[in-house]
């Protein structure tokens, strides 16, 4: 079963004020190796407010590896999706916002600067950058110089919704990861901001390095106040 703080988040306004209820992710991804993906009914089965979704993996389970998912074909099951997707949308008057994974096809800021370019500004899918969830198991031992360097990108790749703020632990289970093709084993799980490998005030000191004043955080949804009084604790001054 997957961990259930990957799904729920909880937007902040500029102020640090949690700005209406947690957010449920949709339940389908853009991109599936198998398994039904986002299609209209799902956007239109969506409770108000913001839309979230995966870009997806080729792989046959959620969150495990596949080589082919930054190929050109899984480039092209995202745009496809995407496209299928951008009428409905429009005419609801919703935007999806797709957030990173580093194993799906928009895994790191070159694949979400490339998203962008490709959609065009008027789309109505962007993306919603995560963080925690653009470091993989592989990154953990140098991981303060992988977050120093997506920290300087994220400005660049975040929007009006901001970005997903959270913390980076190995789950010590990973029954969604399924069989990897790239053999990178269980896949590193984001984690509240409070519980994990990473120090609270190095997450802190990164996003107020980077991001504007008044630039929404987006927190996994689960444990909020603990998160809050950890925010506080490491000096959140915006």
């Amino acid at each position: 079963m997957a961990d259930p703080a990957r799904f729920l988040l909880q937007w902040l306004d500029g102020a640090g004020t949690p700005a209406g209820k947690p957010v449920n992710m949709v339940d389908r991804p853009l991109v599936a190796g198998e398994g039904a993906t986002l299609d209209a009914a799902g956007i239109l089965a969506a409770p108000a407010g913001h839309l979230v979704a995966w870009s997806g993996t080729l792989a046959d389970a959620p969150f495990a590896s596949h080589p082919l998912t930054w190929s050109t074909r899984g480039w092209a099951a995202l745009h496809a999706a995407c496209d299928a997707l951008t009428r409905t949308l429009t005419e609801s008057g919703r935007t999806l916002l797709v957030r990173t994974h580093a194993r799906h096809v928009l895994s790191d800021p070159r694949a979400c600067l490339k998203f962008a370019a490709e959609r065009g500004p008027a789309s109505p899918v962007v993306v919603l950058p995560d963080i925690a969830a653009m470091i993989d198991v592989s990154m953990l031992p140098t991981v303060d110089d992988h977050l120093e360097r997506l920290f300087a990108t994220l400005p660049s790749i975040a929007g009006a919704a901001g970005a997903v703020l959270a913390n980076v632990a190995r789950a010590a289970e990973a029954p969604d990861a399924g069989p990897d093709e790239l053999g990178a084993g269980p896949a590193a799980s984001p984690a509240p901001i409070h519980r994990g490998a990473v120090p609270v005030s190095l997450l802190v000191a990164g996003w107020q390095a980077h991001m504007p004043a008044d630039a929404p955080m987006v927190l996994l949804g689960d444990d909020l106040p603990d998160q809050l009084a950890a925010l506080a604790a490491a000096g959140r001054n915006h």
